[in-house]
């Protein structure tokens, strides 16, 4: 019995073993490790990269490792990542369909200066890519430029990734020559992408479509207790005249819940419309909003007195041969400045305990055959 017990002792101490502890990797002036790409390149999955408050000058790629990034949290001394040429800050996952997905997590980082509207244009703070996934907590991503999804791109297909307490203001997505629009100046979430967005604002971000946040074909969008403001949807010029500019706050193309968040003062200046948010529905999906204020969004400034699209609230359009339903749980639709707070477009509305009041120009409209019916 004895020799039995020590034999089993022995075989569990072996494969204790095996399984090496993770690295705990510092990165500071003063480490072994001076930049942040140094620790990735040393790091294995799992490993733990601490970065010491201070400013980190450089483009860093994360392929094919599971890392967690580790900023500074004390106040007033932040871990700032600024790009150090053009290109995202953080590019995340090998880019290659098929690729083992990774989590990437990252604690406490601003991450600021991206420059992307070269090559796949996505991503100018965070390109996330096939073979990653990301956990983004507590961080700070400001005045970065993409093609699309200025601060954030998520175009990887498989797990969740989600942004949690974080600050993503006054990014841009500004379009190519080939493709003219900007989606997503905040945030774009690429088709067969999946993101969750909690206790986050949104705001002072601006691109061509989804001046906050754009949700492509084939998205799905979680948002809880967000607040999306001040964002601007802005035209582009193609030969047929103007297009775009639509979806000041949000514009989303895939299934979504948005639950307990405000969605106010957003801006969309071209023919699209949908001051505060523009819902383009085009499978039967759920496309649920819940205990949310949107208010006070528009289609016009001082300088472009003209509002050339409609709804300043909520446009929700059917593009599906089959109608979609557009889900109102304890909404409030007030306040919204130009063509009415609601706007549907060959859409049925399921509406229980909301308020559409006070906005200008009217409050729900049912269009058939373009015709506006309050």
């Amino acid at each position: 019995m004895a020799i039995r017990m020590s034999l089993v002792l022995l075989a569990a101490a072996a494969g204790t073993a095996q399984v090496a502890a993770a690295n705990n990797i510092h990165v500071c002036p003063t480490c072994a490790h001076k930049t942040i790409q140094s620790a990735v390149t040393d790091a294995v999955t799992n490993d733990l990269i601490t970065i010491a408050a201070g400013r980190y000058v450089e483009n860093i790629t994360i392929e094919g490792k599971a890392l967690t990034l580790q900023g500074s949290a004390v106040f007033g001394q932040p871990t700032e990542v600024i790009a150090a040429g053009r290109g995202p800050v953080f590019t995340l996952g090998e880019g290659i369909a098929g690729s083992p997905d990774q989590l990437i997590e990252m604690h406490n980082l601003t991450i600021t200066g991206g420059n992307h509207t070269g090559g796949t244009g996505a991503g100018g703070g965070i390109q996330v890519r096939a073979g990653a996934y990301i956990d983004l907590n507590d961080s700070v991503i400001t005045q970065n430029y993409a093609t699309k999804g200025g601060g954030i791109a998520i175009d990887s297909q498989g797990h969740s990734s989600a942004v949690t307490r974080c600050q993503i203001f006054n990014n841009q997505a500004t379009g190519g020559k080939t493709t003219g629009g900007g989606p997503g100046g905040g945030v774009f979430v690429g088709s067969g992408s999946i993101l969750f967005i909690n206790l986050t604002t949104i705001t002072g971000n601006s691109a061509t479509d989804g001046g906050g946040v754009f949700g492509d074909v084939g998205s799905a969008l979680r948002i809880t207790t967000a607040d999306i403001t001040g964002n601007t949807s802005n035209p582009y010029s193609t030969p047929f005249g103007p297009t775009g500019g639509g979806g000041g706050g949000l514009e989303l193309a895939g299934t979504f819940g948005i639950r307990n968040s405000f969605v106010s003062r957003n801006l969309a200046l071209g023919p699209t419309g949908g001051g505060g948010m523009y819902i383009s529905m085009n499978a039967a999906a759920d496309h649920t909003i819940e205990g949310t204020i949107i208010s006070r969004n528009d289609l016009k400034t001082s300088a472009n007195p003209d509002a050339e699209g409609v709804g300043a609230g909520v446009v929700a359009n059917n593009t599906d041969p089959v109608q979609q339903t557009l889900i109102l749980n304890s909404v409030y639709i007030v306040e919204n400045q130009q063509y009415g707070g609601l706007w549907l477009e060959g859409v049925a509305l399921s509406s229980d305990n909301t308020t559409v009041k006070d906005n200008i120009g009217g409050q729900i409209c049912t269009t058939v055959d373009g015709v506006c019916t309050p």
